[in-house]
């Protein structure tokens, strides 16, 4: 187990304010840890939220690296960029592709493109509340979210998954997240509602009870 395992895998087993949780908490605030997983710089003057980025970002970002290496120059969408930027640019950075980025705060959209400029990333940062500011018919091989925690599943997956089919390209993947598998069974729930879409791959880690899921089209 590296220290970044024993680190996650304690916070999950610990509570209240353990030391785990302490160290844990302070790894997600340093803005020296986010220039070292993700390779970007943050704005002086950008509001310093509670956490910069969750285990999950770091999750996505291995999954989504290896998906990107598969594909060619893959066509790329990210829902919730959120004001740092982090995935997005943390890809970017790796594979010189340029972004479709969104949000459904207004804030969080400029603060994004200032980052985005920051950094030198090619993102195009725009508002859309799911996919409602994405051009019509346009489609993409890699749509990935980073889902919220604190918002009901039912509340926005069945928007996302109906995007979805209309905004995937044929051999497209959809990359989601989710915290534990009692999540997972809603999500496949809800996914049971959309034929045209179906589960390619479940990555899971036996150190962290975060899953992402791979989701595409039926061939």
């Amino acid at each position: 187990m590296n220290p970044l395992q024993w680190l996650f895998s304690s916070y999950h087993r610990s509570s209240g304010s353990s030391l785990p949780r302490r160290i844990y908490q302070a790894y997600l605030r340093s803005p020296g840890l986010v220039r070292w997983h993700f390779g970007m710089r943050l704005h002086s003057e950008c509001p310093v939220p509670q956490f910069y980025y969750n285990v999950a970002t770091i999750l996505m970002r291995w999954v989504l690296v290896d998906r990107i290496e598969r594909l060619k120059q893959p066509r790329m969408l990210e829902i919730g960029v959120g004001a740092y930027a982090l995935l997005a640019g943390a890809l970017y950075q790796g594979f010189r592709l340029p972004i479709d980025c969104c949000d459904n705060e207004e804030w969080a959209v400029e603060w994004a493109k200032r980052h985005a400029e920051l950094n030198e990333c090619q993102l195009n940062v725009f508002y859309s509340d799911l996919f409602s500011g994405v051009e019509e018919g346009k489609r993409y091989d890699l749509i990935f979210w980073n889902t919220p925690y604190h918002i009901p599943n039912r509340r926005f997956l069945p928007g996302l998954f109906a995007g979805a089919v209309k905004h995937l390209a044929n051999r497209g993947e959809l990359v989601i997240c989710y915290k534990t598998a009692t999540n997972r069974a809603e999500t496949l729930e809800i996914l049971s509602d959309y034929p045209n879409l179906e589960v390619r791959e479940i990555e899971k880690w036996w150190w962290n009870p975060i899953e992402v899921l791979i989701i595409g089209r039926k061939l």
